[in-house]
């Protein structure tokens, strides 16, 4: 449709520019200078016209093969912490309480070089002066005290159940 316009506009300027003489005369004549807007509206087409779009998404769900897993799990055993300073206990002497072969671990803090011995499961640690951790696992059940070997000095008293 919009050629249909170009080419009557076209035809039109030519014509024009052929207007005026005989065939005898000599006519010289500028090409026309014509200035053509073309405005293009095409009828909607099927890649031009947007289909309505479904807000509602399809969900598709499968069951995928399950599998149980236990997790293996590595346990840290909790830090009993004791603190002795100027040959006292800082915060008194407590009692522990753990279950018979669970881990223990102590954390002595100490200002003087001793032994740590834990009475009734004959335990021993060598003690130096700053942090020390030792762990271990009781064997029998009851209530020992642990103290410092050189001084006498009791840390805490060790419930395993």
């Amino acid at each position: 449709m919009t050629y249909k316009y170009f080419l009557i506009s076209t035809s039109m300027a030519l014509v024009l520019a052929s207007c005026g003489g005989t065939a005898d005369s000599t006519t010289t004549t500028a090409a026309p200078s014509t200035t053509v807007t073309v405005v293009t509206t095409a009828p909607p087409t099927a890649s031009t016209t947007q289909a309505p779009t479904d807000t509602t998404a399809a969900t598709t769900t499968s069951a995928a093969p399950t599998t149980t897993t236990t997790p293996t799990t590595t346990t840290t055993p909790p830090t009993h912490i004791v603190v002795v300073a100027g040959g006292t206990i800082v915060g008194g002497v407590e009692r522990v309480k753990v279950a018979e072969a669970e881990a223990v671990t102590i954390e002595v803090t100490t200002d003087v070089a001793d032994e740590l011995h834990i009475h009734g499961l004959d335990l021993y640690f060598d003690l130096t002066a700053g942090v020390n951790t030792v762990t271990f696992q009781p064997e029998a059940r009851g209530i020992f005290e642990a103290e410092l070997e050189g001084s006498g000095l009791l840390l805490f008293e060790l419930q395993v159940s």
